[in-house]
């Protein structure tokens, strides 16, 4: 089996933020073949990243598709129609984002072992987001069952490695967060860590970290929750980090974001 993975030109990148900052920190991880893990608590934005991603990619034009798997809730309907809307976009390219949903493990297996490889034959597929991984796996194994649980996660990584390969997209997959009781050294000195431990890592090129910072900065209320109730006032929105923890193309890096209605971008922020 060949394990290359193509580097591919500018040019020939299959997904894009629409921001130049994002693209120029993140962008490169999501090359074709390779899997991105994005990580983090509650409130992160993992998402938020995910939706933007998705519609970001489909606007390039072309006619690739997106494939947007979710585990943990309902596709986001009502939150990528405010995206389109803010943006200014034709709500007919929703029509390029192909959502399944995946409850358990049995059904996810399904999924990617078969399924997609199908859908791959009808469209092409540009970019495969599985929000998230967490979602079918972490409930479904009791205590004493962690090597049943151990040989699902390895057959998961396997495949999703396959498909990014076999099908030359990258594969994009959200991750939960479990505390760390000690040796944080070892984890970047945080207090939580990727759900599935190394049984999981090995799988993965690139593993982006996101959380919430404690900084506020103020923007156009156009830009924010339409809760706003004047267009001229100024609105306080929080500032998130991505965190580039490893990847085989970029450097360790510190990436602020915002959250808007039209999704997220990157922001610079001077001492």
């Amino acid at each position: 089996m060949d394990w290359q993975c193509p580097h591919p030109k500018d040019e020939e990148s299959l997904v894009n933020f629409s921001c130049p900052l994002l693209n120029e920190k993140l962008g490169p991880a999501f090359r074709p073949g390779n899997l991105i893990e994005l990580f983090g608590e509650a409130g992160s934005a993992k998402t938020q990243f995910c939706l933007h991603l998705a519609l970001q990619t489909i606007r390039r034009g072309g006619s690739g598709i997106v494939l947007y798997i979710a585990t943990e809730r309902p596709f986001a309907t009502k939150r990528i129609y405010q995206m389109i809307r803010y943006s200014g976009l034709d709500e007919d390219l929703l029509d390029r984002i192909i959502t399944k949903t995946a409850w358990e493990s049995a059904q996810f297996l399904t999924l990617i072992e078969s399924q997609i490889m199908e859908v791959s034959k009808v469209f092409k597929l540009d970019l495969i987001i599985v929000d998230s991984i967490a979602g079918p796996l972490r409930s479904e194994f009791e205590k004493d069952k962690k090597f049943a649980r151990s040989k699902q996660i390895h057959q998961i990584g396997f495949r999703l490695n396959q498909l990014a390969r076999t099908l030359k997209i990258p594969v994009l997959v959200c991750n939960q967060v479990t505390a760390v009781i000690d040796q944080k050294q070892t984890n970047f000195g945080r207090n939580v860590l990727p759900c599935f431990g190394l049984s999981w890592s090995t799988y993965v090129h690139s593993r982006i970290f996101l959380h919430r910072t404690h900084l506020t900065i103020q923007c156009g209320s156009d830009n924010l929750p339409s809760s706003s109730a004047s267009k001229n006032v100024k609105v306080e929105t929080r500032v998130r980090e991505a965190i580039v923890d490893f990847s085989p193309v970029l450097p360790n890096s510190i990436t602020k974001f915002i959250v808007d209605d039209a999704g997220i971008r990157g922001v610079q922020i001077k001492d």
